[in-house]
């Protein structure tokens, strides 16, 4: 199944670490993001961040002047945090989520991993992709009408499996 998966997203797995994220303080996850330390956003305490303050900050054009007090980066630096918290904002809303509207921290090292530099080893998401369709099939068994997870991936894998490939 793991193969299946890897070959399915495109993503390596053999001769790859296994990627396990822990979970960062606040003030390491903002400092990622090129952010001053703020204990008034106590939800990274206990691991997530809201999709709408990464939109607020990220997502917008005027973000960063907007938001000016909070960074410690320039705008030029500021521009290339934000390719960061889309990957985040992304991996968090669609691949991994873990409630509506929250974005676990823990996927600023994804991030940071899956941007790997020249001679260093390759990592991959895969067993986490895997561990999270489980735990959606699992909830589902066990009655969950509708539940967030890996859940697009996990019907585009189920599609390609059942009908043959799809992009071929």
């Amino acid at each position: 199944m793991i193969e299946e998966i890897s070959g399915f997203i495109k993503l390596p797995y053999h001769e790859c670490e296994m990627m396990v994220p822990y979970k960062p303080s606040s003030r390491e996850f903002l400092k990622c993001l090129g952010m001053k330390s703020n204990l008034t956003i106590t939800c990274l305490d206990v691991g997530w961040i809201s999709f709408d303050f990464l939109y607020s900050r990220f997502g917008q054009e005027d973000g960063y002047y907007s938001f000016y007090e909070e960074f410690e980066c320039s705008i030029e630096r500021w521009e290339t945090y934000r390719l960061k918290a889309f990957a985040i904002a992304l991996l968090g809303s669609l691949v991994l989520p873990k409630e509506s509207g929250k974005i676990d921290t823990r996927l600023g090292y994804v991030v940071q991993d899956l941007a790997q530099r020249e001679g260093e080893p390759r990592k991959t998401i895969v067993p986490m992709i895997m561990a999270e369709m489980m735990r959606n099939l699992s909830a589902c068994i066990n009655g969950t009408i509708f539940s967030e997870g890996c859940n697009l991936l996990l019907q585009l894998w189920v599609l390609n499996t059942s009908t043959g490939d799809l992009t071929r």
